[in-house]
């Protein structure tokens, strides 16, 4: 063999490299910018749904506060106001929207690290509240502040729990 054919050889050997090395380039090129797609979908796929139900959980604080309001206000209203007793089917109509946004579990018996036991305190005191009809117009106003309370610290603990989740980008299970 020559001088030039083995250069030529040596030429297309380090041609025939050089081109290994740019496709091999490519691939880890390609293969790099599909996982780094697939994890941005699902970084993007995860912000959606994590604003998603911040939002719905914003809803539902929101619908919870007006249905006590209205409950509250109605059993105010009537224990002040003889002229114009209260309206038990509007208590019971918002009595069931609460208990209906409320988690199904507050109906069980209490558990060790229970999870919902500020569903279960608003739900009792509702309970007590609607037991209390017939009693004394000052039972029902007791009643009704400790329905306002369990509200309150069940829709404070929706909000933080929604903050958090905002915030770090996962939901609490």
């Amino acid at each position: 063999m020559t001088n030039a054919a083995q250069a030529s050889a040596s030429m297309n050997g380090w041609v025939w490299a050089q081109g290994a090395g740019t496709a091999f380039a490519g691939a880890l090129a390609y293969l790099g910018a599909r996982f780094g797609a697939q994890a941005g979908k699902a970084n993007a796929d995860k912000a959606i749904f994590v604003q998603h139900v911040t939002a719905e959980r914003a809803v539902w604080r929101e619908a919870m506060r007006d249905l006590v309001v209205d409950l509250t206000a109605e059993l105010r209203r009537g224990a002040v106001s003889p002229a114009r007793p209260v309206n038990w089917r509007k208590v019971y109509v918002a009595r069931a929207g609460i208990v209906l946004r409320l988690n199904p579990a507050c109906r069980e018996v209490c558990v060790r690290d229970d999870r919902h036991e500020l569903d279960r305190r608003l739900f009792m005191a509702l309970q007590d509240l609607v037991s209390a009809r017939h009693s004394p117009r000052p039972e029902w106003l007791l009643k009704t502040d400790a329905v306002e309370e369990a509200a309150q610290r069940l829709i404070k603990k929706e909000w933080d729990r929604s903050k958090d989740e905002a915030r770090t980008g996962r939901l609490d299970g």
